[in-house]
């Protein structure tokens, strides 16, 4: 005797989306922190994220960026200046 199902089944597998690297966003990520860290000009930097042609998204992303790359660095010891050029930025 053969006996059929009603339901088939089917599996499909999808990946997970992935954030985009964005070479760019890292290299200011990267400066930023590192002029922050040595008590540097953020004045470049927050002039490039301040840019009218720099997607909002985009700017809060990199943001957290330096702060989550300040925080794992030394905890609070950074604070006022990341609001500093988060203030910069904003303005």
């Amino acid at each position: 005797m053969h006996s059929t199902s009603l339901w088939t089944v089917q599996q499909a597998t999808q990946l997970l989306p992935r954030p985009k690297s964005n070479p760019a966003a890292n290299s200011l990520v990267a400066l930023a922190a590192a002029a922050i860290i040595n008590d540097k000009s953020t004045q470049d930097i927050a002039h490039i994220l301040s840019s009218t042609r720099m997607p909002q998204p985009e700017v809060v992303e990199i943001l957290c960026q330096i702060f989550t790359a300040l925080d794992d660095f030394k905890r609070d010891t950074y604070t006022l200046q990341s609001l500093g050029l988060a203030l910069e930025v904003y303005r």
